[in-house]
């Protein structure tokens, strides 16, 4: 619409990114999910081989990338990052994290945020990670045990604050909204500020005391705006319940809806936001969704609900 209305293309096109910026993580999730059954499988087989293997293809492939300085071959990343940090949950469930003692995650934190910093000092990486979110970088693997050490450090913390009944509430409110909220959030600031623009005072200019000062009552009224639409959305995105004795949809329909779903933000990523790209994608997901609900005659018995995850 903005397009088509005649808005300066340079415009339309910083609205399109900050808008679709926060799909990408649609297509890593997806992706993640879908290889979910297997990953646990091999997980519970061959855990330590399974994430050697992982972190070695995402060793070769970021090789690939800074030798050749074609950064598209880093989207392969998207393949063995996500899947190795999708394995460290499984390490986590399993209980391996909380195993260790207060010294060996210390030292495992340390560690792996030395190495980091090496990375950073070598030019492996860059200063701000953010900027190698999009193909992901081999840092992230990195980060990622860090992160999962100290969170395993602060496990007892967090549990006795989760046990707090306020927290509990603020957590559960949250929680329940929060994929609405996550990819609504960069709308609802655009549109707020558009409306702003429309008034006869249109706003103070950026960052002047004025405009510090109007943060917080700009921030409040997103969050108001925010829980406003997701009471409105979110119950679109909870997901349908598969019971014993309902039929499933066929193993083809299921494998053409995930690669659709993977498909339509992985393009975004790519190409960024034009027309053709958003409508190509919504025709996708409406396609996807469709084939969700083709039925097989098999039928979804007691025993495939087991959990292949040992210790749950």
């Amino acid at each position: 619409m903005l397009q088509w209305s005649g808005v300066d293309r340079a415009s339309v096109l910083l609205i399109g990114a900050g808008v679709t910026s926060a799909l990408w993580f649609l297509a890593a999730y997806a992706f993640s999910q879908a290889f979910l059954p297997g990953m646990v499988e091999l997980h519970a087989r061959a855990r330590v081989l399974t994430l050697l293997v992982l972190l070695g293809c995402a060793i070769v492939v970021e090789a690939g990338r800074l030798s050749s300085g074609l950064a598209v071959i880093g989207i392969f990343n998207m393949i063995f990052i996500w899947l190795f940090l999708q394995q460290l949950g499984f390490w986590v469930a399993d209980g391996w994290f909380a195993r260790r003692g207060r010294a060996a995650l210390l030292l495992l934190a340390a560690d792996s945020f030395l190495l980091l910093w090496g990375m950073v000092q070598t030019g492996l990486s860059r200063v701000n990670i953010l900027e190698d979110l999009n193909p992901p970088s081999l840092a992230l693997t990195v980060l990622g045990v860090g992160q999962f050490a100290l969170l395993a450090l602060a496990r007892p913390v967090l549990h006795r604050i989760a046990a707090l009944a306020p927290v509990r509430v603020l957590v559960g409110a949250i929680g329940a909204r929060l994929i609405t909220i996550y990819l609504w959030h960069v709308p609802v600031i655009a549109l707020l500020v558009g409306l702003t623009l429309l008034t006869p005072w249109g706003g103070p200019a950026p960052e002047t005391p004025l405009w510090w000062w109007t943060r917080p009552a700009y921030f409040a009224a997103t969050v108001a705006a925010l829980f406003l639409l997701s009471a409105l959305l979110g119950r679109l995105e909870w997901p349908v319940l598969r019971r014993i004795g309902d039929r499933a949809a066929a193993d083809w329909a299921v494998s053409v809806s995930t690669l659709l779903i993977v498909l339509a933000p992985f393009c975004l990523m790519v190409f960024g936001l034009n027309v053709w790209v958003a409508a190509t994608g919504t025709l996708a997901l409406a396609a996807s969704v469709g084939l969700q609900r083709m039925r097989r005659t098999v039928t979804i018995r007691a025993e495939m609900t087991v959990p292949l995850i040992r210790g749950l």
